[in-house]
């Protein structure tokens, strides 16, 4: 189970972005000064930072109006975690995708209703920021189902003329899970994985938000290095 103090502050982290989320008056928030975090009480910091890639990770999630490949990202998360200094830090956004609606099949998922996005800032002025966030490319990004957050990130960032995301950065925790648990329908979602190692899903019962996805994704990968 996840340790106490760490449900605690995901919990915190959850409900702010749920309260505002709940409105849509929640524009581009990042915590850029870095805030601890917690690891379960029985992962031991020493053998976790043997078996990580790197020190430092930013795990990623996106919310889109689906998954075409003309398809525009209206909601993103980034989370970066230091594990020697067991500190983090958060990005968080809705996105005007200007003049693109959701599908049936997306808007089931996250809930972010069409009109609501007018007011929010669009990913041509979110790029600045996004991309100082991750602007150390030594920091892998961690994502569950990795070339699809990849493929959408990098198909706003060529509209806008920038650099796109190279793969070899990715570190993907669906085809970790995959290569661990076999390919059986269901099995190596979010929401089962999770469920797996006792971590509270309450979070997205009733839709998929990209910071909830974000946080709880920074909570599973720790146990899909060391099972």
């Amino acid at each position: 189970a996840v340790a106490d103090d760490t449900v605690a502050q995901l919990s915190r982290d959850l409900n702010r972005i749920e309260l505002n989320r709940s409105t849509f008056s929640l524009r581009a928030v990042a915590k850029p000064d870095p805030h601890p975090f917690t690891l379960p009480s029985h992962i031991s910091k020493e053998r976790l930072l043997r078996l990580l890639p790197s020190r430092e990770l930013i795990f990623l999630d996106t919310e889109t109006t689906g998954i075409a490949k003309r398809d525009r990202v209206i909601e993103i998360a980034l989370v970066y975690r230091n594990y020697e200094t067991m500190e983090q830090r958060t990005f968080y956004s809705l996105i005007n995708p200007i003049n693109q609606r959701s599908s049936r099949a997306a808007y089931a998922a996250h809930k972010i209703p069409d009109a609501a996005l007018a007011s929010q800032p669009t990913m041509r002025d979110l790029a600045p920021s996004l991309l100082s966030f991750i602007a150390d490319a030594t920091i892998p990004l961690v994502a569950h189902n990795a070339a699809f957050d990849r493929r959408m990130i990098n198909y706003e960032l060529s509209g806008l003329s920038l650099p796109e995301l190279d793969k070899e950065r990715f570190i993907c925790t669906y085809e970790m899970a995959r290569r661990m648990n076999g390919t059986g329908k269901g099995i190596n979602t979010l929401s089962a994985l999770c469920e797996n190692y006792t971590i509270d899903t309450s979070s997205r019962s009733e839709c998929h938000g990209a910071m909830q996805d974000t946080l709880l994704l920074a909570e599973l990968y720790p146990f899909l290095l060391i099972d």
